[in-house]
C-alpha cells in the first residue's frame, strides 16, 4: 500500500515503532468525557438542527437470547448516502457557530440534558483540538492495526487545532468494492437496521446531567466469520470508539450470514482491555494517541485557518508523515461562515432548517436509511 500523493512539503516524520516503544508505560491521567451540547441531523435529506431531536432510547428485548430479527427488511428501498464525499467536521462547526450566535438559548424539549456554554470563544478557550471521536479512535488503534491507513488534515485557528479526516485512496477503493458487491453492501445495512430494532423514540427516564454514562453503542457481529479476530481487532475498535465518547456499554446483536439476529449480548467497555490482555493494551493506545497529538501540535504552529497540514499514516511505511500543503484545494475544510461568526445567526436557525448554503451538501454519519420504522 502506497501513500496517497499530497501536494506540499514534508515537514516532519514520526516513527510509529519508536512512538509505540515509548507508549508502554502506565495508563495516562484522563478525565472522563462530559456532554456540553448536542445537535441532530433530521430528514432523509438531512438538515442540521440544534438539540436532541433525533435522540433514541434503548429498547431491550424481553428475551434477548431467543430472537429472530430479520435485518434484511427494507434493504431494497433504503436510501444510501454517498460515503465517498467524506465526513468533514462542518456539522460540529455549525454547532460551535450556533453557540456564538445564540448566547441566550434556553434548555427545552430538544435540549433535555444540558445547556451548552453560551459563547464559542469561551467554549474553546482551553481547547487544544476539535475533531470527531472517529479521528481519535483511528489514531489509538494504530499500534495494533497493520492493515488500515489514515489521513488527517489540520489547521490552527485562534489557538485551537481543528482536525478533519480525509479519505485515502485505499478507503475509496474499499467503499467502491463494497458498493459493487451485494454480499458486502448488505451487512452495512444490517447494522443500521439493528439500531431500529433496539431503539425507541420516547422514555420518561432522563437525569438532566452532563454525564455520558447513559449512552450505549450498538453493533452487529457474525461469529462464524469473525471469531478468530474478535478480541484482537473488533473489541479494540469497539473500545476505542466508546472510550473517547465516554460510552460505558456496547450491545451487540449476533447474527448469522443471512442477516438474522439470534441473540444480543452486553459488553462492558471498561472490561474490554482486561478481556483482551496480551493482544492489545489500552495504556499503549492512549499514550500513543498522546504522542501523535503532541506531534501534530508541534508542527501545526501557524495560527491561520487557511494554512493546512496533512498527517498521513501508511502501515507499510511505519511512519506518520506531516506535509505542509502548498495548495490545499480539496483538503481545505474551514468554511467562511464559521470564520465569520458575526454572520452565523443568519445562517443557522435553532428550530428550523439551516439555510441552503449550510445543508444542501451536508455530510452525515449514517450510510443507509430505511423508511421502515
Amino acid at each position: 500500500m502506497q501513500a496517497s500523493p499530497v501536494p506540499g512539503d514534508c515537514v516532519a516524520v514520526l516513527s510509529v515503532r519508536e512512538a509505540v516503544s515509548q507508549s508502554t508505560g502506565r495508563f495516562p491521567t484522563y478525565c472522563e468525557p462530559r456532554e456540553v451540547g448536542c445537535f441532530s441531523m433530521v430528514g432523509e435529506q438531512p438538515c442540521w438542527v440544534d438539540g436532541a431531536a433525533m435522540l433514541k432510547y434503548l429498547r431491550m428485548p424481553s428475551s434477548p437470547d431467543q430472537l429472530r430479527w430479520d435485518l434484511n427488511r427494507g434493504y431494497e428501498t433504503a436510501v444510501r448516502w454517498d460515503l465517498l464525499k467524506g465526513k468533514k467536521i462542518h456539522n460540529l462547526l455549525r454547532w460551535l457557530a450556533y453557540q456564538a450566535s445564540n448566547p441566550a438559548a434556553e434548555p427545552g424539549p430538544e435540549r433535555p440534558f444540558v445547556q451548552a456554554p453560551p459563547l464559542q470563544q469561551s467554549l474553546l478557550a482551553d481547547t487544544d483540538f476539535v475533531c470527531g471521536r472517529g479521528t481519535l479512535a483511528r489514531i489509538a488503534c494504530t499500534p495494533y492495526d497493520k492493515r488500515n491507513d489514515w489521513r488527517l488534515v489540520a489547521c490552527r485557528h485562534r489557538g485551537t487545532i481543528f482536525l478533519c479526516s480525509s479519505l485515502t485512496d485505499a478507503y475509496r477503493q474499499l467503499r467502491l468494492d463494497d458498493k459493487a458487491d451485494p454480499e458486502r453492501d448488505r451487512p452495512a445495512y444490517w447494522g443500521y437496521k439493528f439500531e431500529q430494532f433496539m431503539a425507541a423514540s420516547e422514555t420518561s427516564d432522563t437525569d438532566g446531567s452532563s454525564s455520558t454514562a447513559g449512552y450505549i453503542e450498538l453493533k452487529t457481529l457474525c461469529p462464524e466469520r469473525q471469531a478468530h479476530s474478535f478480541h484482537r481487532f473488533k473489541l479494540l475498535r469497539w473500545w476505542a470508539q466508546s472510550f473517547f465518547a465516554g460510552t460505558p456499554q456496547v450491545i451487540c446483536g449476533f447474527r448469522d450470514k443471512q442477516g438474522i439476529v439470534h441473540f444480543v449480548k452486553e459488553f462492558n467497555v471498561r472490561e474490554m482491555p482486561r478481556d483482551c490482555k496480551g493482544l492489545w493494551s489500552d495504556a499503549v493506545c492512549l499514550n500513543f494517541t498522546d504522542q501523535v497529538l503532541s506531534f501534530i501540535k508541534r508542527h501545526v504552529n501557524e495560527d491561520n485557518p487557511e494554512e493546512f497540514y496533512v498527517f498521513q499514516y501508511v502501515p507499510s511505511s511505519d511512519k506518520v508523515v506531516c506535509t505542509h500543503l502548498t495548495e490545499p484545494g480539496e483538503f481545505a475544510f474551514m468554511p467562511t461562515w464559521y470564520l465569520e461568526p458575526h454572520d452565523a445567526k443568519q445562517r443557522v436557525s435553532r428550530h428550523g432548517e439551516p439555510s441552503v448554503r449550510l445543508c444542501d451538501k451536508c455530510n452525515v454519519d449514517v450510510a443507509l436509511h430505511s423508511d421502515l420504522q
